[in-house]
Order: structure tokens, then C-alpha cells, then sequence
């Protein structure tokens, strides 16, 4: 009993977790991004958008006769399909809302083409070209949305029982059934649990343990997330970097514990003062941390850096030496990045000549 119960506790936890705690459509982008499969990806939906349009053509031209609403239908689903085909290749990368309604018009565009006849190779055409949407809809669709799909993908099933069933028998209407649903709602379902807790166990480590921020893995992530939603030029980019004087004085004279309670009131800090301007607050390592702020001015990070060296004082009683670094014209790309952060760290060095300062990097 008592392992029934555990197991039943482990299955409860693992669901809530893939139903709330699941990686959003930007995050999703981003680790396909990072693991260099984007790319493949889109051409592989344009490739199976295509492939529908082609397979609604073809009943068009090969099978006769069709009533006008069946011909309607695969027009329909033809130039569907040839939109999407060209969409996912041209232009930037469509949204959340926009992936969910062609993963939604895909599927009952499919259902359209396939019922429309009963050809062996039509038939089988149509249920991989569901297949590779439903597995796509795993990759990148949230979770709701993807349940959302899962159930157009069973009602496409389950409308195509009763003629086969009419025609070869409840028995192998059912065998159909399980098979398409084991290979349309079966694997892409398990593919997307896995995905849930692969971007988790990365979110994780893009986490620092104590103060609960990202750590320097997890702002870039949160770079790339931001950056490619972006032209390829936009204005202002400001990073801070800032470092806690006599930091190992604490450690040394009052032990590792309040020396780490310090660093998690710091990041409290940063996180009420940055949140004014939407800042991304990181904890680099030891007694390091980084803003990265989006859309701000040289003279409002400035004083944002100000306020922090203020409040750090008079809330977590450390004083510390802040570096600025914005380009107020820059080129979006990965390398940005890692160059404010290293004329942001050079304004730190310079500020800690004379401590308790914010000094902008030349």
C-alpha cells in the first residue's frame, strides 16, 4: 500500500508540474535554438505543409467525381497548407498565438484532405503529415495549447471510425483507431512530457541555489530569449555589474552563514530596485552580481545604479562599487552580450579605487 501510495504521490507531483510548470513558447524557442534544431524544425513543418497542399492537388486532379463541397474542401485545405508552407520560412518567427493556430488549422486541414477519399497512399500520406504536426505541437506549443491540439487530433480520429468500421468491422475500426492514436497523441504526448522536464532540469541550472536569481548561464539565456524577439537593431542596452566591498572581510570575520545571508538580502534588493526598470538580475558568482536592462537611457541606468548603491547600504549595510556599460545604438546579436559585460566589469574595477561608486565604462 504504502508504494502504491508513493507512486501515486510521484505521478501526481510529475503531472502538476508538466501542467503548470511547463516551459512557455518563447522558452521552448530558445532551448530549440540553443541545441541548433530550430532551423531543421521549420523546414521540416514547411516540408509537411507542403506536402499536405500537394496531396489536396492531387485528389483534385486524379479523383472524379467529387460533390462541389468536397472540392471546396481540398481547395481550402490546399491553400492552407501553402501558407503555411511559405510563412514558416519567410519572415520572423511566428508567435505563440500564431504557432497554436497552425498546429489547430493543420489538423483539421489534414482530417479535410484525408476524408475527402479512401486511396492506400493518400490515406497513409494523411496520417503522417499528422503525426508530424502533433510531434511538432509537442516541441514547441505550451502545454494547454498542445492538449488543446491533442483533443482536434482525437475528434479527427474518432470521425474516422464509423466508416471504417462500416466497411471492415468494429474490430478493425478500433485497431485503426489505437494505432493512429498511438502514433498522433501517443508519442508526440511523450515527447512533450520529456521536453517539459529536460527544459526544467536547464532552467534549474541557469539558477543560482542561494539567492534564487539566474546565474551567469541563466542571463544569457534570458538574452537570447529577449534578443530574438527583437529587430536586428534596437536602442539601448545597458548592463551594470556590481561587487560588494569588503565582502570577505564578512566571510572572514562573521562566518560563511551570515556572509550568504548578506548576498540573499542583496539580491532581494536588486530585484525591488531593478523592477522598475524591468531589469534582469543575476548573480555572476561569489559576490558579483548583474543587471541587464532593455530600453533605458545611459543617464537612467546611471541612476539606476545610484539607487541600488543606496539601497544595498542602507538595507544590507555592505557598500559596493558598480560598473555601467550601455550601447545606445547597438546590433543585436549574441556576442553584445558578453561585451557589455566586460566593459560593465572595467567601470567596476574603476569604481573600486574610490568604492562606494557607480562609474560609467568608457
Amino acid at each position: 500500500m504504502t508504494t502504491r501510495a508513493s507512486l501515486r504521490t510521484t505521478l501526481t507531483e510529475l503531472v502538476s508540474a508538466w501542467w503548470f510548470g511547463g516551459p512557455t513558447y518563447d522558452e521552448r524557442i530558445t532551448y530549440l535554438r540553443n541545441r541548433s534544431l530550430l532551423g531543421l524544425i521549420r523546414a521540416a513543418v514547411s516540408i509537411c505543409a507542403f506536402l499536405l497542399g500537394l496531396m489536396s492537388i492531387g485528389l483534385l486532379i486524379n479523383i472524379a467525381p467529387l460533390s462541389t463541397p468536397v472540392q471546396v474542401r481540398l481547395v481550402v485545405c490546399a491553400f492552407v497548407a501553402a501558407f503555411w508552407a511559405v510563412r514558416w520560412q519567410v519572415g520572423p518567427l511566428p508567435g505563440a498565438r500564431e504557432a497554436a493556430v497552425f498546429v489547430a488549422t493543420s489538423i483539421i486541414a489534414i482530417y479535410g484532405a484525408s476524408s475527402a477519399q479512401h486511396d492506400p497512399v493518400g490515406v497513409a500520406l494523411g496520417v503522417a503529415s499528422l503525426a508530424m504536426i502533433a510531434t511538432f505541437g509537442a516541441l514547441i506549443l505550451t502545454t494547454r495549447w498542445f492538449v488543446v491540439s491533442m483533443v482536434l487530433v482525437a475528434a479527427a480520429i474518432a470521425a474516422t471510425a464509423p466508416p471504417i468500421a462500416a466497411v471492415h468491422g468494429m474490430f478493425n475500426a478500433g485497431l485503426a483507431s489505437a494505432i493512429l492514436a498511438g502514433a498522433t497523441i501517443g508519442v508526440p504526448g511523450t515527447m512533450q512530457f520529456g521536453m517539459t522536464f529536460s527544459w526544467l532540469d536547464t532552467a534549474e541550472a541557469g539558477t543560482d541555489p542561494l539567492t534564487g536569481i539566474p546565474n551567469r548561464r541563466g542571463l544569457r539565456t534570458r538574452w537570447t530569449t529577449w534578443a530574438m524577439r527583437r529587430s536586428p537593431s534596437a536602442e539601448h542596452v545597458g548592463v551594470l555589474v556590481l561587487d560588494l566591498d569588503h565582502f570577505k572581510e564578512i566571510n572572514d570575520g562573521r562566518g560563511h552563514a551570515a556572509g550568504d545571508e548578506v548576498l540573499v538580502h542583496v539580491a532581494r534588493v536588486l530585484r525591488v530596485e531593478g523592477a522598475a526598470d524591468d531589469a534582469v538580475i543575476a548573480r555572476l558568482g561569489g559576490d558579483e552580481f548583474a543587471l541587464l536592462v532593455m530600453g533605458r537611457s545611459t543617464q537612467e541606468c546611471l541612476d539606476l545604479g545610484d539607487r541600488i548603491r543606496r539601497a544595498v547600504a542602507g538595507d544590507a549595510g555592505v557598500i559596493t562599487s558598480i560598473g555601467v556599460a550601455v550601447d545606445e545604438h547597438p546590433d543585436v546579436d549574441a556576442s553584445l552580450l558578453t561585451a557589455l559585460l566586460e566593459d560593465a566589469d572595467r567601470g567596476m574595477y574603476e569604481a573600486k579605487r574610490t568604492r562606494d561608486a557607480v562609474v560609467l565604462a568608457s
